[in-house]
């Protein structure tokens, strides 16, 4: 009966990616209940489906997770020039990757009020 249940909703998920396939989702759940394993999960799906090799970047947010840290900032290289270190929101965007943000909970509001225009936009 379990199985059927979870079928059943990993139906309903790939419907949405169908319907709205640069969507984003949220999933809630207790430390430790399985919600990566679950896009992992739906990410096998979809590259099955889709005949896909899709991969998946996973970023654990904190507090003093911040902008710079996801999109990437000017850092200075070994030979003392100036180099951008892509972040992982750019890397993914460049790869076509998807972008699992872990703890989403604990990121700073100012990180919030950047990612929120992107996720409305559907550029993230």
């Amino acid at each position: 009966m379990q199985t059927a249940y979870l079928d059943e909703k990993l139906s309903t998920i790939m419907e949405e990616i169908e319907r709205q396939p640069y969507g984003n989702f949220a999933i809630c759940g207790p430390q430790a209940s399985g919600k990566i394993s679950l896009v992992k999960l739906v990410m096998q799906l979809y590259n099955e489906r889709y005949n896909q090799n899709q991969q998946m970047i996973v970023v654990t947010c904190e507090e003093t997770f911040d902008s710079k840290n996801l999109v990437g900032t000017y850092v200075c290289s070994e030979t003392g020039e100036f180099v951008f270190k892509k972040g992982p929101l750019t890397v993914a965007a460049e790869q076509g990757l998807w972008l699992v943000l872990k703890n989403v909970e604990d990121t700073p509001s100012d990180l919030l009020s950047f990612l929120l225009p992107l996720i409305e936009q559907k550029r993230l």
